[in-house]
């Protein structure tokens, strides 16, 4: 499951740098990205088995 926050974190990094996000909002873009991912299967009841 750390990989898959740690990608989302990545993921929604680079689409601020995309859609041109200020560079001071960067980590809390990432931050955003990685607790909604870790979020979203603990309110559906469902686990993540790597």
């Amino acid at each position: 499951m750390m990989k898959e926050i740690l990608a989302a974190a990545a993921g929604t990094f680079a689409f601020s740098v995309l859609f041109g996000v200020p560079g001071k909002y960067y980590p809390f873009c990432g931050i955003i990205g990685e607790s909604g991912w870790f979020r979203d299967p603990m309110c559906i009841g469902q686990r993540i088995i790597l």
